[in-house]
């Protein structure tokens, strides 16, 4: 226990030394003025379609500040070899993950969680969906789907989520469609439908058969999405080095396509279409 908490506090130190560096780096590199720093708020940035982003490299993309930072790191770091090398940065990397993924999603909203959702780029609701379909939405959030689903001519659609704050603002800007403050878990929240939508939904729950059971009988179609444990390939190396691997910490658990796709058909599914992209998972399953 001794020796695991010294290295506990090893890490830390090094960790915070060496944010405390980058950040006196790219001050010292970039010379960011006040006047820098105006333009770097101000400046607007258009998201990428992701499947129309040209991803060939120039000469001028590969050398650049940052790759001579990250070979600084490494230089920082050698003298704690291998083991404690690694352990640092697993820890580096997932603060500066959740970091750029948290920005990225204040920054662009909605625009950035559809450009990483696996049922929006795998156009999982335009596949399996009729205009006549009563959709549930469940943990509906800010009802990112909605737009997908009145393209489709969905009228018939009920957004649950137990954040006053998630439903008061859909009302106002969704008032054509009916939302529900309440909690999806409860006996009698989800009516009977043709379709069930849980976007990362089970990845919160203690008991996600229990739920997925109780459902089963309610709809004619599920469609979820979850994280993609394994989109991440340092999440393995983390998980056996003890660093941080979740995506949140109040998720209960993390998937895989193995783990969905057990747990559906050990409640009773039969997986019908299966989508990654940008880290999550889409599926679609039907009750058998």
């Amino acid at each position: 226990m001794a020796q695991m908490s010294a290295e506990g506090s090893v890490v830390e130190s090094v960790l915070v030394t060496l944010i405390f560096l980058e950040i006196l780096m790219l001050t010292q590199f970039r010379s960011i003025s006040a006047q820098s720093l105006l333009f770097l708020y101000s400046s607007p940035v258009n998201l990428r379609d992701p499947k129309k982003a040209d991803l060939s490299l120039k000469q001028q993309d590969l050398v650049n500040i940052d790759f001579l930072l990250y070979r600084s790191l490494r230089l920082l770091l050698f003298p704690f070899g291998k083991y404690l090398s690694m352990k640092v940065s697993t820890h580096l990397h997932w603060i500066f993950r959740h970091l750029s993924i948290a920005t990225s999603s204040h920054y662009f909203g909605v625009d950035f969680l559809n450009s990483r959702s696996a049922v929006i780029q795998g156009q999982l609701l335009e596949r399996h969906l009729n205009e006549s379909d009563f959709v549930v939405d469940v943990a509906c959030g800010s009802a990112r789907y909605l737009p997908t689903l009145k393209m489709l001519g969905v009228k018939n659609y009920l957004g649950l989520d137990s954040s006053s704050d998630h439903i008061e603002r859909n009302v106002k800007l969704f008032p054509e469609v009916h939302f529900k403050l309440c909690n999806a878990l409860e006996q009698g929240a989800v009516p009977h439908c043709d379709v069930v939508i849980a976007s990362h939904f089970l990845e919160h729950l203690t008991e996600p058969d229990a739920f997925l059971t109780q459902i089963s009988d309610l709809c004619k179609k599920l469609v979820i999405e979850v994280p993609d444990f394994f989109a991440d390939p340092v999440n393995l190396v983390s998980l056996s080095l003890g660093s941080p691997w979740w995506t949140d910490r109040d998720h209960k658990r993390e998937y895989s396509v193995e783990s969905i796709e057990e747990l559906l058909e050990h409640c009773g599914y039969q997986v019908i279409e299966k989508c990654l992209a940008g880290g999550t998972i889409g599926v679609v399953a039907v009750p058998n």
